[in-house]
């Protein structure tokens, strides 16, 4: 039974037929490209945590697995635009990464302050505003098209929006990652050219993996979780221990799939009532797909 579960949280690709059709899991496999590349390290399929090592073996921060991608120059020559983002680089660094995001107001705070305050808020940043910067170097970063490809930058950038989202949203994970999934596929020729030898179809991949180095709690979760649906049954004690680990600090993702799983092994015991009870204190709202 345990091998007819569906992860949760398979990283979208298979759900769009205008994305390629591979799905997280026949990515994550021995042959893949990037494997047969050198650019991950092959992995023992015996691992009880294989599909979580597969994503932790991509590691932009420790070069000796993986070297990242920084690319000496853009795909495109626009030095109008490569001032623009390198002067909005700059004003992140001095005005938005030594902060937390949650702490900018919003704007309907801001619109709250009355004429006598209003003064003192000329030179604040909108939470909403730090967002859309953070959002738009991370794209940036990643893809190359405007300035050179660096994913050092685009993880740190990353690892800020993660903070926010966990922060305020840890309930839409799904839409979270959606948005996040389909943004690089706006850019099909930065993505080519940036980087010719990686298919456009395994960003899903790399995604996974620049969430999970950019603290993404969920995606531990999504990827654990697919481990304990794949894995041999001796391997269920040691992964379960760690998803619930992440339940009990309060992570909506790993509640939910926890759920799933003891409601997929008919679980009379009392661990579903548990987790079930969880959800109500911190709810989970998978996306709707038309």
């Amino acid at each position: 039974m345990m091998k007819h579960i569906k992860p949760l949280l398979l990283l979208i690709s298979t759900i769009l037929s205008s994305v390629p059709s591979h799905s997280m899991i026949d990515i994550v496999n021995p042959d893949n490209n990037l494997q047969s590349m050198g650019l991950i390290s092959p992995l023992l399929t015996n691992l009880c945590d294989f599909n979580y090592q597969q994503a932790l073996h991509y590691q932009p921060i420790q070069a000796s697995h993986y070297q990242p991608i920084k690319a000496e120059k853009p795909v495109i020559n626009d030095q109008e635009e490569l001032h623009r983002l390198k002067m909005l680089s700059k004003f992140a660094d001095e005005r938005i990464m030594f902060k937390n995001v949650q702490s900018f107001p919003t704007y309907s705070e801001l619109d709250a302050l009355d004429d006598s305050n209003k003064h003192d808020t000329v030179q604040t940043l909108a939470q909403e505003d730090a967002i859309s910067i953070l959002y738009e170097l991370y794209i940036h970063n990643l893809t190359g098209k405007y300035i050179p490809r660096d994913e050092y930058k685009s993880i740190m950038y990353l690892r800020k929006l993660n903070e926010f989202h966990q922060h305020y949203y840890p309930d839409r994970f799904e839409e979270y990652i959606y948005a996040l999934l389909m943004a690089p596929f706006g850019y099909p020729e930065s993505i080519t050219k940036s980087s010719p030898n990686i298919a456009s179809d395994e960003y899903g991949l790399i995604l996974e993996a620049l969430l999970l180095h950019a603290g993404s709690e969920s995606v531990k979760s999504s990827l654990l979780t697919r481990d304990l649906i794949q894995s041999d049954p001796s391997c269920s004690d040691s992964l379960l221990k760690i998803i619930e680990e992440l339940g009990d600090n309060s992570n909506p993702t790993a509640i939910h799939n926890l759920i799933n799983y003891y409601r997929e092994l008919n679980d009379v015991s009392n661990q579903l009532e548990y987790w079930e009870k969880k959800a109500k204190i911190y709810p989970y709202e998978p996306m709707i797909w038309n």
